[in-house]
């Protein structure tokens, strides 16, 4: 390999490590043994539609990457120096396969997974939408290049000629290209104009210099585009436009249905990112390239500058001026006590661990299974003898189901949901349904634009990210639109039980519990590092008289990492910033006994002749024990998935 062909490696770094993703990805997300399978899998479960979708982004990312590449490979030479490797502009048949090609994995790779996605007769719809896909993609495409051709000067683009299309879609190419939009002597003036006073670092490589080229028969005739940017930068020009206006429309359509379910899938939101990365990072390494300014640069810059903005961090809901009920864990204890104590039963505390969708699935199934099964009890059933649910991570999503259904009847006393019509069937969907579709809304059109405005977002703005499209997509499919106060009611008259959703303070690890009773704080006993434990924290110390809807309440202690952000409380002042609770604890088995330990202290301190009741301490995990991954070494590369290594999409 020689050493210009080298450099291009470097010049085309853009493109090509965006086609590595778009080739690999599918390969990372669905082999066998694959680290990033238990990631990325759902991402490739379509239905026709959004294959549909998909298959449009995939080839339109395609389309991008080969026109950004061609860029450097047609002007190699006028812009860095180096040997020309592409001298026509044209778009062949081989092109168009090319960029097909490139977008083949992404397209057909949910077909090797029909067992598993359970596709069954929608394979058929789905084959269909990725012919009707790829036809749509072709069309926007040739959009783009007929829009090229009618806004450069007569003649100058040659991809109107060679580019494979029907005959009369060729004669409409043709007859733009002998028309344009402007007229030929305004746009010789202002080429002339840019080409006398652009500087030559500023205008090589992107303005055809030629004042003479010679036509079809070898002779010289005036250039039409003398002065203006080559036949390459127009068609990439309006292809980027085309892909941008695919790109708003696709947003202000989910924007109109936000936490509702929508035919855009979370895998084209990522190739829409990838697009949009595409573009920009491609045009700035063309340009920063020339004066060998390293692409990282500017990143650093907006770093720096927009790190302190408001608008880059991130924030969840609160309330003000809340005056809450005092209950203690005894209180919340005491009236089970003397209501099932005659009937001999125990009270029951539930653990159930992280895991992400599948252990928000597994604990609602695990619940709802066993109150389907308690209803042949002669007395009271498992539901109204739950006292306390701990949960972290997925299971706290599960968690927020099932305890949503106490009080959900008129009557607002016990669990509400009776085992007929398919109702427990459809609380376990309700939890499985994934909501990657808005999280990734979130990323592509609030979280990263904000990026590059960190000053321009108002504080309603500022709670639209990922994290909040999480809290909406639970909300459309549950209902649930109370404070985590609001469930206080009950907990002392022991008809719903206590509820602890486990999160972490990141700033010092110390976990973080949002609780529908008050806990005392714990401090430690020792100062020596090897005894002393971290503080525990609730919300409600942290907060005196400020209250969280549910929602947000579940979302900050199953803030899975990177797919929800470390969010603070939306105050002036600095505050700490709330992430998952499987950090500190991912069984929710430390709070919990503490929680009865501290219920035990204070009726033996209120009562010290009292028995205390029997207890069942009841634990959820969602991946068996045998499930568990055994001791092994590892590379370099694992530390770049390292802390996704135990949390599940």
């Amino acid at each position: 390999m020689t050493v210009s062909r080298l450099v291009y490696l470097y010049l085309l770094r853009v493109p090509l490590l965006i086609g590595v993703v778009l080739v690999g990805l599918p390969f990372f997300a669905l082999l066998s043994g694959s680290p990033g399978r238990a990631l990325f899998e759902n991402l490739f479960v379509l239905d026709a539609t959004a294959t549909f979708v998909t298959t449009i982004s995939a080839i339109v990312l395609a389309w991008s990457l080969l026109l950004t590449g061609r860029l450097v490979l047609l002007n190699g030479q006028d812009r860095f120096g180096t040997r020309q490797l592409l001298r026509q502009n044209t778009l062949s048949k081989r092109a168009v396969l090319f960029a097909v090609i490139l977008a083949a994995p992404m397209i057909v790779a949910q077909f090797f997974k029909v067992r598993e996605f359970q596709l069954g007769r929608e394979v058929g719809w789905n084959i269909f939408g990725c012919i009707a896909g790829a036809l749509v993609a072709y069309l926007l495409a040739f959009a783009g290049l007929f829009l090229a051709v009618l806004l450069s000067p007569l003649g100058s683009q040659p991809a109107a000629r060679t580019f494979p299309t029907l005959e009369r879609m060729r004669r409409l190419l043709e007859w733009a290209d002998r028309r344009t939009i402007f007229p030929a002597a305004w746009l010789s003036r202002v080429g002339a104009w840019i080409n006398a006073h652009a500087p030559q670092g500023v205008r090589d490589g992107y303005i055809d210099p030629r004042r003479h080229i010679q036509d079809n028969q070898g002779n010289q005739i005036d250039n039409p585009g003398f002065g203006l940017p080559w036949a390459g930068h127009w068609l990439a020009f309006t292809f980027a436009i085309a892909t941008f206006l695919l790109y708003f429309a696709i947003g202000v359509y989910k924007e109109t249905y936000l936490g509702e379910p929508t035919s855009i899938p979370a895998l084209a939101f990522v190739l829409l990112l990838l697009i949009n990365s595409n573009w920009v990072l491609a045009a700035l390494a063309f340009f920063l390239d020339r004066f060998r300014i390293p692409l990282l640069i500017p990143f650093l810059i907006l770093a720096i500058f927009g790190t302190r903005a408001p608008s880059s961090d991130h924030y969840y809901q609160i309330q003000s001026g809340v005056s809450l009920t005092s209950i203690r864990p005894d209180e919340a204890l005491e009236k089970r006590m003397h209501d099932q104590r005659p009937q001999k039963k125990p009270i029951i505390l539930v653990a159930t661990a992280g895991g992400g969708i599948q252990a928000a699935a597994w604990t609602v199934r695990v619940l709802t299974g066993l109150q389907r099964e308690s209803l042949k009890w002669p007395s009271a059933n498992f539901a109204d003898s739950v006292a306390m649910i701990s949960s972290v991570s997925g299971g706290a999503a599960g968690s927020l189901f099932f305890l949503n259904q106490y009080g959900a009847g008129d009557k607002h006393s016990g669990f509400q949901l009776p085992d007929q019509e398919g109702n427990f069937e459809q609380l376990v969907k309700m939890a499985s349904d994934p909501s990657l579709d808005d999280v990734a809304w979130g990323l592509v059109y609030r979280d990263i634009p904000r990026i590059f405005n960190p000053y321009g977002a108002s504080d309603k703005e500022r709670l639209l990210d990922r994290g909040r499209m999480l809290e909406l997509s639970w909300q459309s499919r549950s209902r649930i639109f109370g404070n985590l106060s609001n469930w206080r009611e009950g907990v002392k008259e022991g008809w719903r039980p206590a509820a602890i959703f486990n999160a972490t303070i990141a700033e010092t690890g110390e976990p973080l519990l949002f609780a529908t009773t008050d806990l005392g704080r714990k401090t430690p006993k020792s100062l020596d590092p090897k005894q002393a434990q971290p503080n525990r924290r609730s919300f409600y110390d942290l907060y005196p008289n400020v209250d969280v809807p549910l929602v947000t309440a579940v979302r900050l202690a199953a803030s899975f990492p990177y797919v929800a952000p470390a969010a603070r409380a939306q105050f002036q002042e600095p505050e700490y910033h709330v992430i998952d609770g499987g950090y500190y604890d991912n069984y929710g088995i430390a709070s919990l006994v503490e929680w009865l330990d501290e219920a035990f202290e204070q009726l033996k301190a209120s009562e010290p002749d009292q028995d205390l009741p029997p207890v069942l301490v009841l634990q959820i995990r969602s991946f068996p024990d045998d499930a568990l991954v055994r001791a092994s070494n590892h590379g370099w590369f694992f530390q770049i998935y390292a802390p996704l290594e135990h949390f599940h999409l």
